[in-house]
């Protein structure tokens, strides 16, 4: 009998068919990956502001007492005191009657509901140096606008994630840290001043609270990869600077003899100092560099440069705990250094008046590093004192290829001893270096330890 053959079209469907769904399967599978992963840019978008130290290493920047002060308020809100329940204020003064006080204005109506439900001392614990450094970058771009008081600038949130190294790590997500930019950006904008100054017959008094800087933010969205969440994809910043740029920033009004106009120059190293782990460095940098037009003579004592970018309580609990003075004494010389490495700042010490063993280990001789700290202090007693260089200052325009004045400032720190016969203990080293010889009258002479700043040509 003659069996039939098997038929290979019939055998062959089921595998044809299975081919065909896998490729179908693929087809459809294949466009819905791809839109869930592709990135529509936002549009519309606001002119915004090009980011700073494109073009140039030094940018300009807002100097006069609003920002400084504004600094400092940033970086010490342990000194804030209370005129009311839960309402604060801190209080810089300037001699001659002058001062500025500043508050906490977190109910104005264009600010976000998140800042505006929250206490101000929930607010205050949000400041720091972070705030501090987003504050000079504001500073920097209302000196680059002719009438300040008039005209808004916009930012854009993935800018100021570069020039401020917000979350410099691959853990977090741009999204988290465009979000963490907003937020520093509504707290930022929260800052609020009272101005009593009078400079000659100028009347520069800012009578009622108004906020340095008026911030908004606009938050631009996409949908996440799972479909029903979103993520940030951009962030506008709109800023307008307060009513004291009409005081303090004002080009026309300071050649009629009716306001000021103070600035300074800025290096774009400053911002490249890590604020988390370099915090004391970013500090004594935003600090000095901002400061450096109101003090021409440049000087300072290690008392008034201290109390400038630490809160009072930490030079307290120097006095009273010898482990937390000898960390204190380790931040300020680490310091020191990372403004010498990372501004080129050259830091000179002084034979005469500043002795060997207070200096830190990095800018002694070889001869002297290797010695144990015991042999350090007892054989190499000494007076020294030292500068440090390439601070940018304010001046003339000419002659200057860059539009900007091509000068420094140095730092001299200096040690004056109470009596110039015998090797007196410095009155700050003790607590600071951890020896036995603590005496809480003579330790914190500071006044006794001098920065003074002297003008130098670039080479």
């Amino acid at each position: 009998m003659i069996q039939p053959k098997p038929n290979d079209r019939e055998d062959s469907t089921p595998l044809l068919e299975d081919s065909t769904q896998l490729e179908l399967t693929e087809v459809e599978v294949l466009p819905s990956q791809s839109t869930r992963t592709k990135i529509r840019k936002p549009r519309n978008l606001p002119r915004t502001e090009p980011p700073l130290f494109t073009t140039k290493s030094m940018e300009m920047i807002a100097s006069g007492a609003p920002v400084i002060s504004a600094t400092q308020a940033f970086l010490k809100p342990p000194d804030w005191s209370e005129y009311g329940q839960e309402r604060l204020y801190f209080q810089k003064h300037f001699g001659k009657g002058r001062y500025i006080e500043f508050y906490v204005l977190n109910k104005q109506k264009h600010q976000a509901e998140s800042i505006s439900t929250q206490a101000e001392r929930e607010i205050l614990e949000q400041y720091g140096v972070m705030a501090a450094r987003l504050h000079a970058v504001f500073a920097t771009y209302a000196s680059l606008q002719s009438e300040p008081w008039k005209e808004p600038f916009h930012l854009l949130g993935t800018d100021l994630i570069k020039t401020l190294k917000v979350h410099n790590s691959n853990k977090f997500t741009k999204s988290q840290k465009l979000k963490a930019v907003a937020d520093l950006a509504w707290v930022v904008g929260t800052l609020g001043a009272v101005i009593h100054w009078f400079e000659g017959d100028m009347d520069l008094c800012v009578r009622e609270r108004s906020l340095l800087w008026i911030v908004s933010v606009q938050e631009y969205t996409q949908p996440n990869v799972d479909g029903e969440s979103e993520e940030l994809h951009e962030v506008v910043i709109r800023v307008q600077p307060g009513l004291w740029t009409h005081s303090f920033l004002n080009r026309e009004g300071a050649q009629q003899r009716k306001a000021l106009y103070q600035y300074g120059l800025i290096p774009k190293e400053v911002f490249d100092i890590d604020p988390h782990r370099r915090k004391m460095a970013t500090s004594m940098a935003l600090y000095l560099i901002q400061n450096s037009r109101s003090r021409p003579n440049g000087v300072y004592t290690v008392e008034s440069l201290l109390e400038s970018v630490l809160p009072s309580s930490d030079i307290e609990k120097a006095l009273s705990d010898r482990r937390y003075g000898w960390k204190l004494k380790e931040s300020v010389d680490n310091a020191l250094l990372t403004l010498k490495d990372n501004l080129k700042i050259d830091i000179d010490f002084d034979d005469e008046t500043y002795p060997l063993w207070l200096r830190p280990v990095w800018s002694l001789p070889d001869e002297i590093a290797d010695l144990p700290t015991k042999s350090e202090t007892s054989n190499s007693w000494g007076q020294s004192g030292y500068r440090i260089a390439t601070f940018p200052s304010i001046g003339s325009r000419q002659n200057s290829p860059s539009g900007y004045p091509c000068r420094f400032k140095s730092v001299w720190m200096s040690l004056k001893p109470d009596e110039q016969k015998r090797p007196a203990e410095p009155p700050l080293v003790p607590v600071l270096r951890g020896t036995s010889l603590i005496a809480k009258s003579r330790a914190l002479q500071l006044k006794r330890y001098c920065l003074r700043l002297n003008w130098m040509e670039k080479q």
